[in-house]
């Protein structure tokens, strides 16, 4: 399995292979152009995501806060009749 990173790289070589072709005169499957749009646009989702991470991470909970108490009482009810 590939992370975000080495997509990103594959496609910047792909990029570089498609501009080389389009320098030829050929015709790549996908143009360079858009290829690294699209590592670009990894490379941006990646960077919000590992600042999300970050921000995550730095994150404290906080103890719980006592907002009400109740006291409960036994009180005897009326005496049985037999």
């Amino acid at each position: 399995m590939s992370g975000p990173r080495q997509e990103k790289e594959r496609l910047l070589l792909d990029a570089a292979a498609a501009s080389e072709k389009e320098r030829r005169g050929e015709k790549p499957k996908e143009s360079s152009a858009s290829l690294h749009r699209e590592a670009a646009g990894l490379d941006v989702r990646l960077r919000k995501r590992l600042a999300l991470l970050d921000q995550q991470q730095s994150m404290s909970t906080k103890p719980p806060q006592i907002l009400a108490a109740a006291l409960a009482l036994s009180v005897p009810g009326p005496p049985c009749r037999k």
